[in-house]
C-alpha cells in the first residue's frame, strides 16, 4: 500500500538535498580536476575500479540535483526517489577520495547532508 502525497512542497529536504548535491559536484570537479590525487596504497587499489566510480559519482551529483527540485512540486512521488543516488554518491566519492583525507571528510559530510534530506523527503511524503 502506497502512501498518499500530502499535497504540500518540502523545502526543508530540497535544502538539503540542494546543498548534498552541490558538495557532490563539488567533489566531481576537484576528482576530475586531479587536485584531490595523492599517492598512497588506497588510491593505487580503488584504480582499477575508478572509471566506474567516477560514472556513479557524475550520475548520482546530476541526478540528486535534479530531484532535489522536485520536493518543491506539490503531489509529487518521485521526491521519495533521491535516497539511491544519495547512497550510491557517498559511497562513490569516499571511494574516489580514499588518499585525501580533507575529501574524505568532504565527501562524507555530503553524504550525511544529502541522505539527511532524501530521508526527510521520504519521511514527510
Amino acid at each position: 500500500m502506497s502512501k498518499v502525497p500530502s499535497g504540500k512542497t518540502n523545502p526543508g529536504a530540497f535544502a538539503l538535498e540542494f546543498v548534498g548535491s552541490l558538495i557532490y559536484l563539488a567533489l566531481v570537479y576537484v576528482t576530475s580536476s586531479g587536485t584531490a590525487a595523492a599517492g598512497s596504497f588506497a588510491t593505487a587499489i580503488t584504480a582499477v575500479w575508478l572509471p566506474l566510480l567516477y560514472a556513479v559519482g557524475v550520475l548520482s551529483a546530476v541526478s540528486l540535483f535534479i530531484l532535489s527540485f522536485t520536493n518543491l512540486i506539490k503531489n509529487n512521488p518521485i521526491a521519495r526517489a533521491a535516497i539511491a543516488p544519495a547512497c550510491a554518491g557517498g559511497f562513490s566519492f569516499v571511494a574516489m577520495t580514499a588518499g585525501n583525507p580533507l575529501m574524505v571528510v568532504v565527501a562524507i559530510i555530503g553524504f550525511v547532508i544529502a541522505s539527511a534530506g532524501a530521508a526527510y523527503a521520504k519521511a514527510m511524503c
